[in-house]
């Protein structure tokens, strides 16, 4: 299961570096998860997502796209570069 939830930084920074005052559980919660920086779009998010993917950015004139290599099997996947830009919005909003 994954959940998406709204910390302060600093909060998550308390908990991560001073770790010894939280349950082992709660500690490695946080530092496996993957922290989405505010204001991020949607390829910020895949970029965090996938930190090994390879990003190509191609401009076809009126169809610009984004490949993104080094996804799960895939070889690799195009995304409108349009999308690739918009605000990212959680729990698809």
């Amino acid at each position: 299961m994954q959940i998406i939830i709204n910390i302060d930084k600093d909060i998550y920074n308390h908990i991560v570096v001073d770790s010894e005052y939280f349950t082992s559980s709660l500690v490695n919660v946080f530092k496996n998860g993957t922290p989405i920086p505010d204001n991020a779009t949607n390829g910020d998010v895949i970029k965090a997502m996938f930190p090994n993917a390879k990003v190509d950015d191609y401009d076809y004139g009126k169809d610009p796209v984004i490949d993104v290599y080094g996804i799960d099997d895939t070889e690799y996947i195009t995304l409108r570069k349009e999308w690739w830009n918009e605000p990212y919005q959680k729990g698809g909003k």
